[in-house]
This record gives structure tokens, C-alpha cells and sequence, in this order.
């Protein structure tokens, strides 16, 4: 596993600007047969601006994951503890991930090969760092799920800020101030048809896009 993500970051790792937790469910951990989650890339010719309108035409299984980005304002060396990792964290905004899943999420080296599914991010406005509000997911100006805490739909951020900084350690990398890391999921994967999605929370704002 190691040997795959250092690929990952060797092919990748200098247009990156950010990360991303992938398979971080238990059940996902199991079906894919791990015991942490995976990381993977966040590009930045993959990233899009609230408003954009996307085709998916051309891709196998598109899904969209909303989630919460945290930024961080220094470095985390490998080795940090839990409460080192999550004071480095200096802001948080909403994040849309944009995934294509081509089958069954069963092989993690195989989605280390393809950077664990990602096709594209779009971020909130950066707040100072709190903690995060409810959370409105809608699809086509209807309520598509509501997230009363964020946090607990993933794990603290200070243990997935650990986690990450541990990984890139692994690889050579150290995870630097400036960079972001989107937490993982808040609800299950929403199927990206045409029409439009959209996140809200007090504080952080809304961001948006459309599906051609």
C-alpha cells in the first residue's frame, strides 16, 4: 500500500494542492480490506468554482460526496500528535468532491491507482476555524439530507490531519501550511444526473454547481 500511494505522489504530488480522505467508512475500510483510510491527490486542474456547470457524460459511475475542508496554517510533520495536528488547522469551509466510481470499491492499491476516485473539488468561502454548523445538502432547491454535526459523520479533525501528515510521511512528503485536506464524506455518495446541487451552513456560506 505504501509502495502505491508513493506512486501516487511521485506521478502527481506537485500539482497538488490539497488532499483527500478516501474509504474512511468501517464499511468501506472492510470491503477493501484496510485498516485506514486511504489519501489521495487533490489537483488543482481539478479544481472548480462554485456556479461552474459540469458533463458527465463521459464518465463510468459519477457521485457527488459533500463534505467540510480544513486548511491548515502550518506544517505537520509525520510524527505529530493528535492536538498538534488539529491546531495546525486554521480554517474550515464547505467542500463538494466529485468522484467516478467505475464498479465495486473492493481494491484499494487499484484506487490509489487512479487517485481514489477523483475528478474535481469545489470549495466554500474559508472560515476562521470552529466548529462546523448544521449542514442543508439540496438537489434541485429541494432538501436532499440535513447533517446536524459534521464532525461526527467523519472522525476529529485533528486524527485526520494526524492520519494524512502520517501517510505523506511515508512517501518522503511533509503536509504543509497553505494545503487542504476534504474529510471525507457527510451523507452517501448523491448519483450526479443533470440538474443542480448545492450545500449550504451558517457561516460558511453555500456553494453550488450544475450538472449539463
Amino acid at each position: 500500500m505504501r509502495e502505491a500511494f508513493a506512486a501516487l505522489v511521485a506521478e502527481r504530488g506537485d500539482t497538488a494542492i490539497g488532499w483527500k480522505i478516501g474509504m474512511a467508512s468501517a464499511s468501506g475500510m472492510a470491503t477493501a480490506g484496510i485498516d485506514a483510510p486511504l489519501v489521495g491527490c487533490l489537483l488543482a486542474d481539478a479544481r472548480l468554482e462554485s456556479g461552474a456547470t459540469i458533463d458527465v457524460s463521459d464518465w463510468v459511475g459519477p457521485k457527488l460526496e459533500p463534505e467540510i475542508a480544513v486548511w491548515l496554517g502550518a506544517d505537520v510533520p509525520a510524527g505529530a500528535s493528535p492536538e498538534q495536528a488539529s491546531a495546525a488547522v486554521s480554517h474550515i469551509s464547505l467542500a463538494f468532491e466529485l468522484v467516478d466510481l467505475p464498479g465495486p470499491v473492493d481494491d484499494a492499491v487499484a484506487a490509489l491507482d487512479i487517485n481514489v476516485f477523483q475528478h474535481g473539488v469545489i470549495f466554500g468561502e474559508r472560515v476562521l476555524r470552529s466548529t462546523p454548523p448544521p449542514v442543508t445538502v439540496l438537489v434541485n432547491g429541494e432538501t436532499h439530507a440535513e447533517v446536524a454535526e459534521p464532525t461526527t459523520a467523519t472522525a476529529p479533525y485533528g486524527e485526520l490531519v494526524q492520519h494524512v501528515a502520517a501517510v505523506l510521511g511515508s512517501a518522503g512528503r511533509t503536509l504543509r501550511a497553505g494545503e487542504v485536506i476534504i474529510t471525507g464524506m457527510l451523507t452517501p455518495p448523491i448519483p450526479l444526473v443533470p440538474g443542480t446541487y448545492a450545500m449550504r451552513a451558517d457561516g460558511l456560506g453555500e456553494i453550488a454547481f450544475t450538472v449539463a
